[in-house]
């Protein structure tokens, strides 16, 4: 989720940034994800402003080698503190405007969804946070050129304290540095149940944590809610507002309403095959089943950590419940459409059922 200062014009530019980007999307060496992190840590400009967490956290609190790839670095960081992170970043020759929260076409407020960057050949994402009435606020997006859409997301956790959510840390080779707790990490991965996040949370388990303190963390995430805030369709446009083309997308509906159930199942599964594919959806549930070892209900198991994604197993093996957060269909977001068919209902909840012939 990342860009450069040159805008789209750069080709020369954009071909080298798409290399890293490749080869980042493999996941980067532990060596080569810590030196980023270093990068960043040490910086003077910094201290104090960015907060290491995810799955390298553990890994560079305990000194020891993660033994495994990282997708990418992750940073939290003050919502005040955003305007110090891209200076430096521009700075340092970083900072890309095509990786900029504040510049992308969903954002119509213009709201601080974060900033990424490529730091050494490395994905480094920096996520803005801030409290409001006793609950964490920590925004993120998802950009189009790694994820298959843009979109912002916001997380809001009730009843956490910043002391139990980010802490300083003295590291030998850059001394006091930013890091978020090791039982806000536990949380975090622990609620997500990717087999990867296994060692690092047998790490986290290793150094030892404050049990008062992972049970009120966990508590708060328990109650956690991802909203998908904004978002852009697959060819990089916003959702098409015009009020005309909502009547075309009712008629078109209403004349579904009258098939009968092969032929509806036969339009609305074309529908969302295109849907799927064109917005990059496909590729993300690909990666998921991967990591679950083909594994269908350890797919959905996964699938219900993502952001803003829960699932239900209603028969094991057989039924899932898929829930989102909010609507993410361009259709529904762009006010073109509101029927049940699109958006899953009010809870915007769908259920999948695997075919008789399917093992």
């Amino acid at each position: 989720m990342h860009r450069c200062e040159t805008g789209r014009e750069g080709r020369a530019l954009n071909t080298v940034v798409s290399n890293q980007l490749e080869s980042a999307a493999k996941g980067a060496a532990f060596a080569s994800a810590r030196a980023a992190a270093l990068r960043v840590m040490g910086a003077d400009a910094l201290r104090g402003a960015v907060y290491l967490e995810g799955g390298l956290a553990p890994w560079l609190a305990s000194g020891r080698d993660s033994g495994r790839l990282h997708g990418d670095v992750d940073f939290s960081v003050r919502l005040r503190d955003m305007p110090a992170v891209r200076e430096w970043l521009a700075g340092e020759g970083l900072y890309d405007r095509l990786l900029d929260s504040l510049d992308l076409a969903c954002n119509a407020s213009r709201a601080d969804f974060g900033v990424h960057a490529i730091v050494g050949g490395v994905p480094v994402s920096f996520c803005p946070f801030s409290f409001d009435g006793g609950a964490l606020i920590q925004r993120n997006a998802a950009l189009r050129r790694f994820e298959g859409f843009d979109a912002l997301f916001e997380a809001r956790i009730p009843g956490i304290a910043e002391e139990d959510f980010v802490e300083t840390r003295r590291l030998p080779s850059v001394g006091a540095v930013g890091f978020s707790t090791l039982e806000a990490c536990r949380a975090a991965k622990g609620a997500s149940g990717r087999p990867k996040d296994a060692a690092d949370i047998g790490e986290i388990d290793r150094i030892g944590v404050d049990p008062a303190r992972l049970g009120r963390v966990e508590a708060a995430f328990s109650r956690m809610r991802v909203e998908c805030v904004a978002h852009e369709d697959a060819e990089g446009g916003s959702p098409d507002p015009v009020p005309d083309s909502a009547h075309w997308v009712r008629g078109v509906l209403d004349a579904a309403a009258a098939l009968d159930g092969p032929a509806r199942a036969a339009l609305f599964g074309s529908c969302a095959s295109r849907c799927i594919v064109g917005r990059g959806l496909l590729a993300r549930f690909g990666e998921i089943l991967r990591d679950a070892g083909g594994d269908i209900g350890a797919f959905f198991s996964l699938l219900g950590g993502e952001p803003g994604v829960s699932t239900e197993a209603l028969v094991p093996g057989r039924a899932w419940a898929m829930e989102y957060a909010s609507c993410t269909c361009p259709l529904v977001a762009g006010g073109l459409a509101d029927d049940p068919v699109l958006s899953g209902g009010r809870a915007c909840r769908f259920e999948i059922r695997l075919g008789d012939g399917t093992r």
